[in-house]
């Protein structure tokens, strides 16, 4: 199989995504586990919750990303932020994500590269495909996800691991928890790949355009010495960060472009 002719092609390394985990609950959820959490938070949620009124919508493009088709895109004069479920606004409406926020801070377009359950290898390779097929970008921002992740590329679809593997967050076969349970065996394992992932993409991108990193899990951010970007509130799901938390990331980053 010529590696070229799969999953190193301009449409990113998102790939086709499991049908039960995005397809089948659009655009209102992503899961199934996220709409039945919903239903019991608005029993037991105070009255004047946000999400009791506020309406969470995932529009997705055809490579599954939250953002718009990639041919319909200014690159040059775009930031392009890579990272997790975090910069994806997993439980948060589109207005309320630290892209919609960086947007309306710099006036600039903001292209949402997250992706729910990413790793630092998986965002690393992303961007390096950003640099392979298409121009470069005003900025690159990377938000470190934790490196207790990893990818694991299939014929049929790219798994993204982590310490959810093997529970009812799950849609992968049982032989993701013993792969991330060696992953995470010795420490020193995720963490050196995640230091090469940071200095490759700081490599590759510092040299060309304006570039920023920065973490929303702390012992990333102590690990790798760059900016923490600490919750202050909550999304819909009460496990992701809120608007507050995302408009601070946002102004964290605009300061530093």
């Amino acid at each position: 199989m010529n590696l070229n002719d799969y999953w190193l092609t301009p449409n990113f390394l998102q790939g086709p995504l499991p049908f039960n985990k995005y397809r089948k609950n659009l655009p209102f959820f992503l899961s199934l586990q996220e709409k039945e959490l919903y239903k019991k938070d608005l029993i037991t949620a105070p009255a004047d919750w946000h999400y009791r009124t506020k309406e969470v919508r995932y529009d997705i493009n055809s490579s599954d990303y939250r953002a718009p088709e990639w041919n319909s895109i200014d690159w040059k004069n775009s930031i392009c932020v890579f990272g997790c479920s975090h910069v994806f606004g997993e439980g948060l409406a589109l207005d309320e994500t630290v892209c919609y926020q960086l947007e309306q801070l710099t006036g600039r377009p903001v292209v949402n590269f997250g992706v729910t359950g990413s790793s630092p290898i998986f965002s690393y390779h992303n961007s390096l495909i950003l640099d392979m097929f298409y121009p470069t970008p005003y900025a690159v921002v990377h938000a470190w996800s934790h490196y207790d992740r990893l990818p694991y590329y299939t014929e049929k679809m790219i798994k993204r691991l982590g310490p959810w593997s093997g529970t009812e967050w799950d849609e992968y076969d049982d032989d993701a928890k013993d792969l991330i349970y060696l992953w995470n065996k010795h420490q020193v394992n995720p963490m050196t790949w995640l230091k090469f992932s940071a200095y490759s993409s700081k490599q590759m991108w510092s040299q060309k355009t304006k570039y920023f990193e920065f973490s929303y899990f702390k012992p990333v951010s102590d690990l790798l010495n760059i900016t923490y970007a600490q919750a202050m509130d909550h999304a819909r799901d009460f496990r992701h960060f809120g608007i507050k938390s995302h408009q601070n990331a946002a102004r964290i980053i605009a300061d530093q472009l």
